[in-house]
């Protein structure tokens, strides 16, 4: 009789605690060998940091590569090979500064570029659009996406068009908060100091790095490091840098790890092919011109994105168009589809292998699986 109702409770149990937001023990397990380094402890930090089913979406990108391996859908996808930004979500698309007056709009997290299938990267996009929470039109979303990749230019929506005024205003002066850590010389919150031993080094690196080799008269001013607990790049130390050039122009720097690209979620991969990697993804979505600013280096046996924290950087933000009208939203959101189409261009001329409905269907298993096994 006992054994009976244990039977009978324990589905009951599974459906209460994924109604409560609770992360089955199987996810957490395959978190566990997705990052290997970080303890089952951390993992569940991460995951109660991660409240919202779209910020465990874009917290863990791997796993969505992990998921589609494991669902019957992996062997429908079309074969269509490229290089893919990796993770494409709202957040992750925004404003670099160029030269003066100019701005360069697309995906400003390269963390995850690399060689994969193309619809996958589309996939992942119209998935974190629909965890976004926004109610829009998938037809909308696909055509836009198949505008971008035809070479047509993209419609620019008005939310754009204001981003990118304030991206120039900006330029890549200094933010007013990184002027003020700065000027207190502080490293609070989850910041903190670096030893000279570390801050030595990190210049030595910085002054022997191509492009800036031979520019010994760089002067380190303020540097802290920082750990996330939230996000994608969670537990791995990153750092902060302020440093001024011979001209006297105070430049506001980040180290930013360089880990195994979400698509390659499994794979070995050393420094050389990390560094290849992230090297053609600069000069491939950012071109030329950005490529003296991103670039990588080794820094305690680890390799490091030199990324320039401008102020001009403007991303898309979800604060901002939460409060737009319905009709804006989605305006927005077929832009990014727009983009993602011209950039997946770049690398390949292979027509999209996917049709609409076929998107939707395996969007919807992705969806609901990914539901399922994070506790939504």
């Amino acid at each position: 009789m006992m054994k009976c109702m244990i039977y009978i409770i324990s589905p009951l149990m599974l459906a209460f605690n994924l109604w409560a937001g609770v992360v089955p023990a199987e996810t957490i397990q395959r978190l566990q060998k997705i990052y290997p380094n970080q303890t089952k402890e951390f993992i569940e930090l991460r995951l109660s940091n991660a409240q919202s089913v779209f910020e465990k979406w874009r917290s863990f990108p791997p796993y969505f590569y992990d998921l589609v391996k494991r669902t019957k859908i992996s062997s429908s996808i079309s074969k269509r090979q490229g290089f893919c930004t990796g993770d494409p979500h709202v957040e992750n698309f925004g404003f670099l500064p160029l030269k003066k007056e100019s701005v360069h709009f697309g995906i400003n997290d390269l963390d995850d570029a690399t060689d994969c299938l193309l619809d996958l990267d589309l996939i992942r996009l119209y998935l974190a659009h629909k965890f976004y929470g926004v109610q829009f039109q998938g037809e909308s979303f696909y055509k836009s996406y198949q505008t971008g990749l035809s070479g047509i230019q993209c419609s620019e929506p008005k939310y754009i068009k204001e981003l990118a005024k304030d991206a120039i205003k900006k330029g890549r002066g200094v933010s007013k908060k990184a002027l003020k850590m700065l000027e207190e010389k502080s490293c609070s919150g989850e910041f903190s100091f670096l030893s000279i031993e570390d801050q030595n080094q990190i210049v030595s690196i910085l002054e022997k790095a191509s492009p800036l080799s031979g520019q010994k008269n760089w002067k380190l001013l303020h540097s802290c490091s920082r750990m996330k607990s939230h996000g994608g790049s969670a537990g791995e130390k990153r750092f902060v840098l302020f440093m001024q050039d011979l001209k006297g122009d105070i430049h506001h720097l980040e180290l930013k790890p360089l880990v195994t690209p979400a698509p390659d979620v499994g794979r070995q991969m050393n420094l050389t092919q990390r560094k290849d990697i992230f090297t053609k993804s600069v000069s491939l979505f950012y071109g030329e011109e950005l490529l003296n600013e991103y670039f990588t280096v080794i820094f305690q046996n680890k390799l490091y994105q030199r990324r320039p924290l401008w102020a001009g950087v403007q991303e898309v933000s979800r604060d901002d168009l939460a409060e737009l009208p319905t009709e804006e939203k989605q305006e927005v959101l077929n832009y990014e589809a727009c983009i993602l189409g011209g950039l997946h261009r770049l690398s390949s001329s292979t027509p999209l292998g996917l049709s609409s409905a076929q998107m939707e269907a395996f969007s919807s298993t992705l969806e609901h699986q990914f539901r399922q096994e994070m506790g939504h």
